[in-house]
């Protein structure tokens, strides 16, 4: 099991036995999409694991303002419970940390509010 330490809003994690680091991916637009492993399938949480998320990327090439919402549910491209609101200003881009865990069972769902946009969050499957 991964034994995390939190500073301030800064997340480390030191790995043993099977931790797995993943990043899990997908484009947006206006929509809401479960993010997908490396295979391009929705992935969710192993039973018996949790997954800790460690940082996110995000692209938006989309002239006017809006936002992406990350959350955790147990079910395919459905809003759960909201784990961050990221807002952006015009054509944006950038990675930035957070640190939430998510539960075993559950996918992590983003909704976008207009035009192009792509996420990808970056964490550690550890066991629960």
């Amino acid at each position: 099991m991964a034994t995390t330490v939190v500073c301030e809003r800064y997340a480390k994690t030191v790995l043993t036995g099977d931790d797995e680091v993943l990043t899990l991916s997908h484009d947006l637009g206006a929509g809401t999409k479960t993010l997908h492993d490396y295979t391009n399938t929705n992935y969710q949480i192993p039973v018996g694991k949790k997954f800790l998320i460690h940082s996110v990327f995000f692209s938006a090439s989309d002239t006017s303002a809006g936002n992406i919402t990350i959350s955790q549910g147990a079910v395919v491209d459905t809003m759960g419970t909201t784990m961050h609101d990221l807002r952006y200003a015009g054509n944006s881009n950038g990675n930035f940390s957070l640190f939430a865990p998510v539960s075993a069972g559950n996918y992590i769902t983003c909704q976008g509010s207009a035009g192009h946009m792509a996420i990808s969050v970056t964490g550690v499957l550890t066991d629960a």
